[in-house]
């Protein structure tokens, strides 16, 4: 599946599947190379980090999620890992990774399959209902999360705990961490992680938003917010 779903896809902000190659016993698969490594270790390392920055972050993922779910696909495993840089000198030029868990949906239906990642994976997904696209929004709003915090929505110091917050999107904003957050920034992510699907915003929706439009920038903390990287270096656990 994954290979079918690499070969359909055409988005800058997803990573290329050039070539395949199958043997007697292995299937090999000749992909894009991106030397700038996972997001997050990148922003870990990165000497500022700012709301701008996470604005550019999540036009491109969007972006890329509004492409594939128009055909049909669901990544269905979002996380920090799946987020790799083209390059080393610009965050924005994220790429989408690791289709393994994704699936395309016949149209009509909806999915049932249980799987994702605790910590990013959707309530409705974790409480055994039907579900569709919106989960990868879901997904993308607890990264948005982090981006915004550097913290993860979903800490636990164990999986059950972990998972039991997810289940029942148990999310809170610690004032001393988000105090410094617009409120425009706040309004989509409380519209990505909505527990209720039907309510939760699209990925066109949500490129839609005020806060992603390039006024925004002109509106925004765009000053070095050296906190989040603090907290993503102390906080940040990867489930």
């Amino acid at each position: 599946m994954e290979i079918q779903i690499l070969r359909k896809i055409k988005h800058q902000n997803v990573i290329k599947l050039f070539e395949v190659y199958e043997d007697e016993t292995h299937v090999h698969l000749v992909m894009e190379y991106l030397m700038g490594g996972e997001l997050f270790n990148h922003i870990k390392n990165a000497g500022t980090f700012n709301e701008g920055d996470a604005i550019k972050i999540m036009k491109s993922l969007l972006s890329a999620l509004a492409h594939i779910h128009q055909m049909g696909i669901i990544h269905r495993d979002l996380k920090p890992e799946n987020l790799i840089m083209a390059n080393k000198y610009n965050m924005s030029r994220i790429k989408i990774a690791d289709f393994g868990l994704a699936t395309i949906m016949v149209k009509g239906q909806k999915e049932t399959l249980r799987c994702g990642s605790p910590g990013y994976v959707a309530p409705e997904i974790l409480n055994n209902c039907e579900y569709d696209t919106k989960v990868d929004i879901f997904s993308a709003g607890v990264i948005l999360y982090t981006l915004l915090s550097g913290l993860s929505p979903f800490y636990g110091i164990s999986y059950q705990e972990i998972l039991s917050k997810n289940r029942k999107c148990l999310i809170e904003y610690p004032e001393q961490h988000w105090s410094f957050v617009s409120d425009m920034s706040k309004d989509l992510l409380h519209k990505m992680v909505e527990i209720d699907p039907v309510k939760r915003y699209s990925a066109d929706q949500c490129l839609d938003h005020y806060w992603l439009s390039d006024d925004s920038l002109n509106s925004v903390n765009c000053s070095a917010q050296s906190c989040v990287i603090e907290n993503m270096k102390k906080s940040y656990i990867e489930y």
